[in-house]
């Protein structure tokens, strides 16, 4: 049997009938034809028929299948675009960018200028500055005492615009105060500062208040402080606490400036 499609014969008379819709018109033909003919034509056609039926089947197969993969293709897209978003998010939150100040230098060069309220990367840093640069300010001679404020001026903090020398002026005060000017100048000596012991950082952390707050190091630095002349050395044992901030490659270039000097007598051992 044939889907669709019955075949009756009655009397020598073959007629087909399409369930459940009524006599099709081609049936009728049949009473001008053969029943080898017409039943032939019946049969061909419901077989025609079938092989349309399969063959929309299978496009209709395959219009589902390339759908489905299409989906398939489109979540898996969807899918490692979040995986993507969710990467870089995360990468972002745990990865800060380093925030970065530029200037200009001299002859106009570009200069990575460091955020004055951070650390340096060790305490170290601070310790080689105030051992290399202490010495400088108990170095001297007696023909060049006028001199000194600004053989040591760019070791100051003279504020944002350079121009204040509170800081330059304290020290020279105390300096005076300890008496080495006027030994220097009475006895036309040279002083020289050696260090008896490695400095030490006794503090660090953000000092100065409002704009001018800056990160900085109290470094002890113990020295030997030799003045000789023709005719003797006299030699004085010098206890020195720098007070030093951060400071812009354009101020300085080892980016420390002293803010405060203090210095007093070193007990002997």
């Amino acid at each position: 049997m044939l889907e669709g499609l019955w075949m009756l014969d009655i009397r020598g008379c073959v007629f087909s009938y399409d369930f459940p819709f009524k006599l099709s018109y081609r049936s009728y033909l049949c009473l001008h034809h053969s029943m080898k003919n017409c039943t032939i034509r019946h049969i061909f056609r419901g077989r025609h028929m079938k092989s349309d039926n399969e063959a929309m089947l299978r496009r209709n197969n395959e219009h589902l299948l390339k759908a489905n993969r299409f989906q398939l293709y489109l979540i898996a897209a969807l899918v490692g675009l979040v995986f993507l978003l969710a990467g870089f998010t995360s990468n972002v939150w745990n990865h800060h960018p380093e925030p970065k100040l530029l200037g200009l230098g001299p002859g106009n060069q570009v200069l990575d200028l460091p955020l004055l309220n951070e650390p340096f990367e060790t305490t170290g840093i601070a310790q080689e500055w105030g051992e290399k640069h202490v010495r400088r300010l108990y170095t001297f001679t007696y023909d060049n005492l006028g001199d000194l404020p600004t053989l040591v001026s760019d070791m100051f903090y003279g504020g944002e615009d350079g121009s204040d020398s509170t800081k330059l002026d304290a020290y020279i005060k105390g300096m005076k105060a300890q008496g080495f000017f006027t030994l220097v100048s009475k006895e036309k000596r040279l002083c020289t500062a050696f260090l008896s012991d490695s400095a030490r950082v006794l503090q660090h952390g953000m000092m100065g208040s409002g704009t001018a707050a800056r990160y900085g190091y109290r470094i002890q630095v113990p020295l030997n402080v030799q003045c000789k002349n023709e005719q003797n050395t006299k030699t004085f044992k010098r206890l020195v606490t720098l007070s030093v901030v951060r400071a812009s490659p354009t101020r300085s270039p080892d980016e420390l400036v002293i803010v405060k000097v203090n210095s007093s007598e070193q007990a002997s051992r």
